[in-house]
């Protein structure tokens, strides 16, 4: 569907998590800090 919406809202979604102390990172910074699993 239109995510148009969506896209003019995230602006004002970021700044928000910002405010609450959040850091935004990519995916491959995440999977670079996570935990390595031992495959169970």
């Amino acid at each position: 569907g239109d995510r148009g919406q969506t896209v003019q809202a995230l602006p004002s979604i970021i700044e928000g998590l910002l405010e609450r102390g959040l850091e935004l990172v990519t995916v491959g910074e995440l999977a670079a800090t996570a935990a390595p699993t031992d495959g169970a």
